[in-house]
């Protein structure tokens, strides 16, 4: 088996797809304006012991680094043998913010010391299952910004950044001139035909009133409407009420993974990727 570094977009995606719901982050990142902030490796497994066979065979497992958040973020999908040999060989980095299934996570410890992780649940949603709610969400742009800003000052939109609006869909809201509740995106591909919900958040005053649902289905319907067959979504294991909400719009649950932070262990790491 070898570890390759990869830049060849068609090869990534024809592997992600093979578990579409768990890569919609990862297949969003592929995106030309996110693509430029990502690394990728992937283990190919030739059947051949030497080191001249990189481009034959497939693809068996993928790392994939998100640069630009720190710490890194760490996605990996794949088979055991081929994600323990890339964070063997490759992903060696002293920190990494993790998104790893269960069933990866006695790999990973060989390798880091989860230092903060949060059990979740990747849920799904195929475009025929949508099942819409009604409500009086509009869509939300740039000039809403800080409207939105000061909705989540109360606790909501961990990582976002105005520029998400222009690449996603936001749908927002309002009572009395003031946003009051919203749903949105991570990303979005078109050419994936995929995308992550997030940024969901109803004002403390506004809570238990279904307005986060009603927002959250108009973003549904308009990323649909873009051509958008596979929604995808992270959530807390522990949010019972959300996974619920989330059911109710024909959301399944897919993988149980854990979200966090890890720390490369003592002896067993460098300060950047060694193929950096």
């Amino acid at each position: 088996m070898n570890v390759i570094q990869i830049v060849d977009v068609a090869r990534l995606r024809s592997f992600l797809n093979t578990d579409r719901a768990w890569a919609d982050y990862a297949l969003g990142d592929l995106e030309p304006e996110l693509f430029q902030q990502t690394d990728w490796y992937g283990v190919v497994d030739d059947g051949v012991a030497n080191d001249g066979a990189e481009e034959q065979g497939d693809l068996i497992a993928l790392a994939m680094i998100y640069c630009s958040l720190q710490p890194p973020i760490c996605f990996l999908m794949g088979d055991e043998r081929g994600i323990d040999l890339i964070l063997d060989q490759t992903v060696r980095l002293p920190e990494i913010g993790l998104s790893v299934r269960d069933e990866h996570l006695p790999v990973l410890e060989k390798y880091y010391q989860i230092a903060a992780a949060m059990p979740m649940w990747k849920m799904a949603l195929a475009a025929g299952d949508f099942r819409s709610v009604p409500g009086d969400a509009i869509e939300i742009t740039l000039a809403d910004v800080p409207d939105l800003l000061a909705l989540y000052a109360f606790g909501g939109g961990d990582a976002f950044s105005p520029e998400e609006i222009e690449r996603g869909v936001f749908c927002g809201i309002r009572q009395n001139n003031q946003m009051i509740a919203v749903a949105g995106t991570h990303v979005v591909s078109d050419n994936g035909h995929i995308a992550a919900l997030g940024n969901v958040m109803t004002h403390p005053d506004w809570r238990g009133r279904g307005l986060a649902f009603m927002a959250t289905s108009a973003v549904i319907a308009r990323l649909i409407d873009r051509g958008v067959s596979t929604i995808g979504l992270s959530v807390s294991r522990e949010n019972a009420a959300a996974i619920r909400v989330y059911e109710k719009l024909g959301f399944k649950k897919h993988a149980a993974f854990h979200e966090g932070r890890a720390v490369r262990k003592i002896g067993n790491h460098i300060g950047e990727m060694e193929s950096r």
